[in-house]
């Protein structure tokens, strides 16, 4: 089992040069002792060989195996299976998705004190999933998790505090929390770190850091950050115009399918900077962005169907995108209002009327499904 043990550390580079080959081979090394151990009933053993199956390490790929060996051990009060299988039915892997079940194994484990657990409870007393919604249930979790130093509790805790869901809004109490997971190399806390830093929500503008903590969190994968550095580049904000750059961290950011990095790649061929002007991938990209909630990808879009840039003109699913951004709450709301007022002044009222119909359809269904059902209509 020191085996398995030595074959995490090289995988998370934790105390030696992290090697994925070598974190391998100590895993097959070890797949045998623990087969046997797993077998005659030792409780961290069937814990070690159900993530050993999930996640492939030194054994074949198998969710339904990884299940049956967090049952066996999550059975024997083991809290990292029971949190771990909870994970599974949470997540529909290796067995059924089950809100439900996933509760109550997330329940055991957070009764142990499995940080874990306590944050994906409160994730599922926010969302009201496996049982009723209780914000003051779900804040107390996350925040329980977030002091034993839970890096993606710390995070979402400063989510809640920054936006004021569950609690009171406090930019001050959303900073420091960030800051602790950010610390803890937490992509998602840097990347929203440095957006408080950019816009200056509860501390001083600093570009320079927000810069710098974009960068942390895009090394890491974050699309997020991605799409914030392309948007930097591409503007020359705090760092010097680059179009190849933006370009790169636009594209990185939209091959995870962000809608924001869809967004200001689609800008980029629009315009034609750092990279061939095409109207017709700039559209595509618009509306990838808009099917999946980014405002401005909305308007954006809209801009081309009252143009007629790459399509047919259609100013009823240009109001419909405009009313839709500026109805909600997004950043780019004003604009959203600007951009309905003027086109107003150019239709009929026919075109109203079916403009309103096809937003009350965004509403109820979103965009993507909304624009699919009124383009197989009027095709």
């Amino acid at each position: 089992m020191a085996i398995y043990g030595l074959g995490l550390m090289y995988e998370d580079g934790e105390g030696v040069e992290k090697d994925d080959a070598k974190a391998q081979t100590l895993y097959r090394q070890a797949a045998p002792r623990m087969i046997k151990a797993a077998g005659s009933g030792n409780v961290y053993a069937q814990s070690s060989l159900g993530q050993m199956y999930r996640g492939g390490q030194g054994v074949q790929q198998d969710s339904v195996q990884a299940a049956e060996w967090f049952k066996k051990a999550a059975a024997q009060g083991q809290a990292t299976a029971q949190f771990s299988l909870g994970l599974m039915y949470d997540d529909g892997i290796g067995v059924p998705q089950n809100d439900a079940l996933a509760f109550e194994w997330y329940s055991k484990a957070a009764m142990q004190g499995n940080s874990s657990a306590e944050n994906n409870l409160g994730l599922m007393y926010e969302g009201g999933r496996g049982t009723a919604k209780n914000m003051a249930k779900a804040v107390a979790l996350q925040r329980v998790a977030a002091e034993q130093g839970n890096p993606v509790a710390q995070a979402h805790l400063g989510q809640l505090f920054r936006f004021g869901s569950g609690v009171r809004q406090d930019y001050e109490e959303a900073l420091m929390w960030y800051r602790k997971a950010a610390e803890q190399g937490n992509a998602d806390a840097q990347n929203a770190l440095g957006f408080m830093y950019e816009n200056g929500l509860g501390v001083s503008r600093d570009a320079a850091t927000a810069i710098d903590l974009y960068r942390k969190a895009a090394a890491q994968g974050e699309s997020d950050a991605e799409a914030n550095l392309g948007r930097l580049y591409l503007e020359g904000i705090q760092v010097e115009q680059d179009y190849r750059a933006a370009f790169v961290a636009y594209s990185r950011s939209a091959a995870q399918e962000n809608p924001a990095g869809a967004n200001g790649l689609g800008t980029m061929y629009f315009q034609g900077k750092g990279v061939a002007k095409s109207i017709d991938r700039a559209a595509t990209l618009f509306r990838e962005a808009a099917d999946n909630g980014d405002a401005d990808g909305q308007l954006n879009l809209g801009d081309l169907y009252v143009n007629g840039d790459g399509m047919a003109r259609n100013l009823t699913v240009a109001y419909a995108l405009f009313e839709f951004v500026a109805e909600g709450t997004s950043l780019s709301k004003a604009r959203g209002v600007e951009s309905r007022d003027t086109l107003l002044g150019m239709m009929d009222q026919d075109q109203v009327v079916k403009g309103q119909a096809l937003y009350q359809q965004m509403q109820a269904r979103g965009v993507a499904q909304a624009l699919k059902a009124y383009f197989m209509d009027n095709p």
